[in-house]
């Protein structure tokens, strides 16, 4: 159980990695945990499962995974089909994000074609992944996203595919943008009016429609959640997002100086040119019809 717990504590502290990788994670541990002994899912897993959600709940696809799990768990909590779950989920949404691949590359030509990205997205290092596979070769000019430029990790996972990388400060972005045909974002949540991603994601958005380049958002729909349909308290703890550690921005800041941080922004979906998921494209106007509906697990939110 200390492996297991100290392993969550490493998770719960990672600020670089998107909330797919994130997911990731949670999934590899459970799937490793040591200690399935009994024939109960022990009260260990519970305990560790609500504290990943109670830090992640404004991470849609962990929001997603966490509560299908509890609801599972009333279900049935015997060991053997929850880990069948576990092992399901894993490849049912792998799955759905290949099919988003082949859908968002069957309507959008990315070969020879300079793409924007922002940030650090396992969505986007899947989607690259894919282009590669089919041997399509765009150009990537990608931010550095700070205050943790996480960027950098992104940079080097698609040089790493032999992709060609520029990376800029996304502030700069007007120097390059009519150097770049399209941008592709990934997303943490999908709602109603509009979408969360790292911050900067706002502003490259308005800069992007200034200047009359497209921008695509693409991700699986576990991230898109009907807002309007969430108890006040589930809604709030999706969107509104927890200041982190102001000595990202300002290591020893000065007493006197007030530093806050956060690491997300909101852009209004009437932004987008298109959002793609394992369902196809659609425009914003059409979105509404793209929500999945799903069961809120009692007890998770407390």
């Amino acid at each position: 159980m200390h492996d297991f717990h100290h392993r969550i504590d490493t998770i719960i502290s990672d600020n670089q990695s998107g909330s797919t990788a994130i997911l990731d994670q949670i999934i590899e541990s459970l799937l490793n945990y040591q200690n399935w002994k009994s024939l109960n899912v022990p009260v260990e897993v519970r305990h560790e499962m609500k504290r990943l959600f109670d830090k992640f709940s404004n991470f849609s696809v962990v929001f997603h995974f966490i509560n299908s799990f509890f609801n599972e768990l009333r279900k049935n909590d015997r060991v053997e089909p929850v880990i069948r779950f576990v092992k399901d989920y894993k490849s049912q949404w792998e799955s759905n994000l290949e099919k988003a691949c082949e859908q968002i590359t069957r309507e959008i030509d990315f070969n020879s074609k300079s793409v924007l990205l922002h940030s650090n997205s396992s969505a986007i290092h899947r989607l690259f992944k894919y282009l590669q596979k089919n041997h399509v070769n765009p150009q990537v000019f990608q931010t550095a996203s700070p205050p943790v430029v996480e960027g950098k990790v992104q940079a080097d996972v698609l040089y790493k595919m032999d992709f060609s990388v520029t990376f800029i400060q996304e502030a700069a972005v007007e120097n390059f943008i009519r150097e770049i045909d399209f941008a592709v974002f990934g997303a943490d949540l999908v709602t109603e009016d509009f979408f969360i991603n790292k911050a900067g994601t706002f502003p490259l958005a308005l800069t992007l429609k200034y200047f009359q380049k497209p921008l695509y958002v693409f991700s699986d729909t576990r991230k898109y959640i009907k807002l309007r349909s969430l108890p006040e308290k589930v809604k709030n703890n999706l969107v509104f997002e927890k200041e982190k550690p102001k000595s990202e921005l300002w290591n020893d800041s000065p007493d006197h100086i007030v530093v806050r941080n956060f690491y997300f922004d909101k852009t209004p979906n009437h932004l987008v040119t298109g959002f793609y998921s394992e369902q196809g494209g659609c425009n914003p106007d059409a979105l509404a019809s793209r929500f999945p509906g799903f069961i809120l697990a009692p007890g998770l939110i407390g």
